[in-house]
């Protein structure tokens, strides 16, 4: 099972976004530079991933409003490709260690050991029958 950690450390562009799911997912070169491209390669993806989501924080000074709305959809294209591909996908996002009785602060979890324990509960090896 692949595992992938999508934290968009330099989203300066719509463009730098797309080039940036490209390396990390490994997507193929005629995969476009759209929602409905990057949908598409999600809902075809054949091998078993596991993609944890998280979005860079919205106070930080260097993100436009425009980016964080686009980031925004771009998660919500996993969480629907996730709901279209099922087999091979599992979709992990900020909002899953999101902690709402600590005041909007992250649990008191590392983040990092939250998504190991979540890819480690997606391994068909570790599941128990």
């Amino acid at each position: 099972m692949r595992k992938i950690v999508l934290k968009f450390p330099n989203a300066t562009s719509k463009n730098a976004i797309h080039e940036y799911l490209k390396e990390k997912l490994e997507l193929p070169e005629y995969c476009g530079t759209s929602l409905d491209a990057l949908y598409d390669c999600l809902t075809d993806l054949c091998e078993p991933t596991a993609v944890g989501v998280f979005l860079p924080v919205s106070d930080n000074d260097e993100l436009d409003i425009e980016l964080m709305c686009y980031l925004e959809k771009v998660k919500n294209v996993f969480l629907r490709a996730e709901r279209d591909n099922s087999s091979c996908l599992a979709v992990f996002s900020d909002e899953d260690v999101w902690s709402e009785e600590e005041g909007g602060q992250y649990a008191e979890e590392d983040p990092d050991e939250v998504l190991s324990r979540f890819f480690e509960s997606l391994d068909p090896l570790n599941q128990k029958k």
